[in-house]
């Protein structure tokens, strides 16, 4: 169905004679208010493709959608001289009447009309039978074997940092089943100033628990540190903390800043041997969020970052054995995938504002037969995800669009899904708030929600990092 019946708030409506549907067009949208609201029927609840006929004769621009006043996501506008449709992601329309509103954002672009359209049904799953290490130990299979066994079914929920799972279980009597912890001070550029890594003790309480542990790495720069005022050695893998090129480093295997990436792989092989002696299988999530190249692992583009990886993979799994792991990429670019063969998951970061985010599957790219499609949860925040640091804010456009409130039936093939998304706070099964704990949380899906009432995909949520105390 198409629909332009709207209210408006601070819009004109002019006429012109340019390639418009209807009898004129919404423009305006100065003020930070400023909205078009859309009413749309529909006879049944059900999911719709939205797509916003715009020309955005300003140049770039953003909206903001909102469906029925609740999620909301954003919609990216190129710019260009006439009307075009913009594909909007999805929405659950329910039974009866609807309001869908565009609000001003990045503002200044002239809204035609919008159209929404039966989704098509999604094929089935056809998710990797096994991890990609052939030496994979009994307890990666197992907790592989468990994620496919609920992929698309259940929800698991989880928390970054087990002395914030511990405070979920005081204030509700429910334990996260995901802990989530960092390798970042098993860095040796960070151990050499004094910092003293906890996090594989806490893993492994969580596993004792029968918990399931995921592992990142905010992976210290191995030198080049600045070390200033404005960029402290603490904050080293970010790019701006670092003059540390990766590739210049993987130039050759004999310069010194190679054998400092090999000192440093060796190093966290040695925390993660200890997991492994210790039974406890790890979904394992290095050189997160490469492409947005804030970090030092993808300042230098795509290739130094997928090479990286591959040694990572190689050294980690072949040279030192450990075969707990089941390895998470965390990008859906095509031209940042290093391929199936060191891959079991696929991970995005989706960084949103406004009080909730969608459902949105997208295909990718293709890698060889593979289908890979990314599929966003809707989660429903209790207060305004904040902004992200600047870099992150501006590439949330590679992310790809967000959607208002969907329920989806997620298409995978190939590695597992998962998704993740920032916000400031969580409402956690409608009924736990965080508000008044630390600022930035950032949580992750590993299954589409479903019906069951019961904790049903991974959910992970990462304290944002600070200085060290003192």
């Amino acid at each position: 169905m198409r629909t332009s019946t709207c209210r408006e708030s601070h819009c004109s409506l002019a006429l012109t004679t340019s390639a418009y549907l209807g009898t004129g067009y919404v423009t305006g949208f100065d003020q930070a208010t400023d909205k078009v609201t859309f009413t749309v029927p529909s006879t049944t609840t059900r999911l719709y493709d939205l797509t916003i006929r715009v020309a955005a004769i300003y140049g770039d621009k953003r909206t903001t959608v909102i469906l029925n006043n609740g999620a909301s996501s954003e919609v990216f506008f190129a710019a260009g001289t006439t009307f075009v449709n913009v594909a909007a992601g999805q929405v659950l329309l329910n039974q009866g009447s609807n309001t869908i509103d565009l609000v001003s954002n990045w503002g200044w672009y002239l809204i035609d009309s919008i159209t929404v359209t039966p989704s098509a049904p999604r094929p089935a799953h056809q998710i990797n039978a096994s991890p990609v290490n052939a030496n994979a130990n009994a307890d990666a299979k197992a907790l592989y074997k468990y994620l496919r066994s609920i992929y698309g079914k259940k929800i698991l929920s989880g928390q970054q940092e087990l002395s914030w799972s511990n405070w979920i279980a005081q204030q509700t009597g429910k334990t996260p089943a995901l802990v989530s912890v960092d390798l970042m001070d098993y860095s040796p550029s960070r151990v050499e100033r004094g910092t003293v890594g906890t996090s594989v003790e806490e893993a492994i309480t969580h596993a004792t628990r029968g918990g399931i542990v995921s592992v990142l790495w905010h992976w210290n720069a191995p030198t080049g540190l600045y070390d200033t005022e404005a960029h402290k050695w603490w904050s080293g893998f970010y790019t701006d903390a670092t003059d540390f090129n990766v590739a210049t480093a993987l130039a050759d295997t004999t310069n010194a800043n190679y054998t400092l990436l090999i000192r440093d792989i060796d190093a966290i092989a040695v925390q993660l041997k200890r997991l492994q002696t210790a039974g406890v299988p790890v979904l394992f999530r290095p050189l997160h969020e490469a492409e947005g190249k804030w970090f030092w692992w993808g300042a230098q583009g795509a290739e130094p970052c997928k090479k990286l990886w591959g040694i990572l993979y190689d050294r980690l799994t072949n040279y030192h054995g450990i075969n707990n792991l089941l390895w998470v990429w965390n990008s859906l670019a095509a031209d940042w995938y290093p391929g199936d063969a060191t891959i079991d998951i696929l991970s995005a970061d989706v960084y949103a504002q406004g009080n909730g985010v969608s459902i949105e599957t997208e295909t990718r790219h293709e890698q060889g037969n593979r289908e890979l499609t990314r599929t966003l949860a809707h989660v429903d925040p209790v207060q305004p995800a904040h902004r992200p640091r600047q870099g992150q804010e501006d590439d949330r456009r590679l992310r790809g669009r967000r959607c208002p409130a969907a329920r989806p039936a997620p298409d995978l093939r190939g590695p597992l899904a998962v998704v993740r998304r920032l916000g400031r706070y969580l409402h956690q099964q409608r009924v736990l708030e965080l508000a008044g704990q630390p600022e930035d949380r950032e949580f992750y899906l590993l299954s589409a929600p479903s019906q069951d009432p019961k904790l049903t995909s991974r959910l992970d949520l990462r304290q944002r990092l600070r200085p060290d105390p003192g």
